[in-house]
């Protein structure tokens, strides 16, 4: 899924063209993710939920749709008086469809209840506000979520993806690829990771994968922190979660396992950075 300079699009839709195109099919367009609601949860890990969409859609390839940056669409949204968590209705999505010439808007929550965790999301036409695609998803753990995020993904382009327990399956049961870029199993990196003073030592991350579900922690110089992600072409995508709070990273697997190329991005304080790791010996 491309990326575009919202900026670009924004100036244009203000030189404007006094008059949109007729709104594209639920099957090509520009997409915008606006940022999940929480309830019974913290709000960091609404927002942290979105994060991981985003990166979700950005990995499928051909599907048609153009998926709008999150920076700037923060710009935008500022410059406009609006928020990226702000309620989103039918009147407001009209609004929102102008304002960011986006074809079709992504909408979504986070609910806990007890020890588990249900993640509803729609995407709405941007030019009438109607309801294209609805999903909603439950997880019995925190850690479930990514794997729910993953299909409730799909879902919402009107493509299909292996269930949870689909991919729980034996492995000759599932559609194994011998190349597969992220192999499954248990792995330990030295880590670094950049900020705003430069680059230091972070420490160590290690990762359990299984299927297209991805658990494990990272301990760094600002303590340990719980991973939860999910496979996605080469990459793995996720959030993590410590009490410094949620943050999203992402990272590419580079040399057969043995690198990650990664960032991450800090949902508390907006701070972002590299993130890397080398296989320990």
């Amino acid at each position: 899924m491309k990326t575009i300079r919202l900026v670009l699009v924004f100036c244009a839709f203000l030189a404007g063209a006094g008059v949109l195109a007729p709104a594209p099919d639920a099957k090509a367009g520009t997409l915008v993710v606006m940022n999940f609601k929480s309830a019974g949860a913290s709000q960091e890990l609404g927002v942290a939920v979105s994060e991981l969409l985003r990166g979700l859609l950005s990995g499928i390839p051909d599907s048609g749709f153009t998926l709008v940056e999150r920076d700037q669409l923060n710009e935008v949204m500022k410059e406009q008086g609006l928020s990226l968590s702000g309620v989103v209705d039918e009147r407001t999505s009209k609004k929102l469809g102008g304002i960011l010439a986006a074809d079709f808007i992504i909408v979504g929550s986070v609910s806990r209840i007890g020890g588990a965790y249900s993640v509803s999301a729609r995407m709405v036409n941007g030019e009438t506000g109607a309801i294209v695609h609805a999903r909603t998803e439950r997880a019995k753990t925190e850690g479930e979520i990514p794997a729910r995020v993953e299909i409730l993904t799909y879902a919402l382009l009107g493509l299909k993806a292996p269930s949870v327990e689909e991919r729980a399956g034996k492995p000759a049961e599932r559609s194994v690829q011998p190349d597969l870029a992220v192999k499954p199993g248990r792995y330990s990196y030295n880590s670094w990771y950049s900020d705003a003073q430069g680059v230091k030592k972070g420490g160590r991350i290690a990762l359990e994968i299984e299927g297209s579900s991805v658990k494990g922690e990272s301990i760094e110089s600002y303590g340990r922190a719980c991973l939860n992600g999910a496979v996605s072409g080469d990459r793995i995508v996720g959030y993590y979660n410590a009490p410094y709070g949620y943050g999203n990273f992402e990272f590419r697997i580079v040399d057969g396992m043995k690198k990650l190329d990664g960032v991450y991005y800090q949902v508390s304080n907006g701070a972002r950075g590299q993130w890397v790791g080398e296989l320990e010996e």
